[in-house]
């Protein structure tokens, strides 16, 4: 009984902060996989509506990107583009807060970010990215 009150609670809370759209939220894809140059690694991707945060957990490190996606793909042929999260990466919950000042990679106005995008680019199924130490990470969206 104490557990149906408080999942109560916890839906009640997500539907208001939900309609106040002063949070939104990224859900894990349970389907999409993720590849460091070519291989298979530990890792899942948080989507939201225009943006997502891929974290790579391969050889024990952690490590999260975020991608903000332009809806469309540009005479450079990319979709959108991806910023480091540095030291922070996404704790693994199926669902994570989105608010102005969370995660700590949601920082756009940022000048720090300004220099530091790398294009995002869909291939078939795939997005890919190559990061700052010349990886290429590739996300599978679904399974086919």
């Amino acid at each position: 009984m104490a557990t149906l009150v408080a999942l109560s609670i916890l839906f009640a809370a997500y539907l208001v902060l939900r309609s106040t759209k002063a949070v939104a939220f990224l859900v894990r894809n349970r389907k999409a996989t993720v590849e460091v140059n070519g291989k298979p690694v530990q890792g899942e991707i948080l989507e939201g509506r225009l943006s997502a945060i891929v974290t790579r957990r391969d050889d024990g490190k952690a490590h999260s990107y975020r991608l903000f996606f332009e809806g469309d793909t540009d005479s450079n042929q990319d979709t959108g583009w991806v910023i480091d999260c540095h030291a922070w990466a996404a704790p693994r919950l199926p669902v994570l807060p989105e608010a102005a000042n969370y995660p700590p990679c949601n920082l756009l106005s940022d000048d720090v970010y300004k220099d530091r995008r790398w294009p995002l680019f869909r291939r078939g199924h795939f997005i890919e990215f190559v990061a700052d130490d010349l990886s290429t990470i590739r996300i599978k969206l679904r399974n086919e």
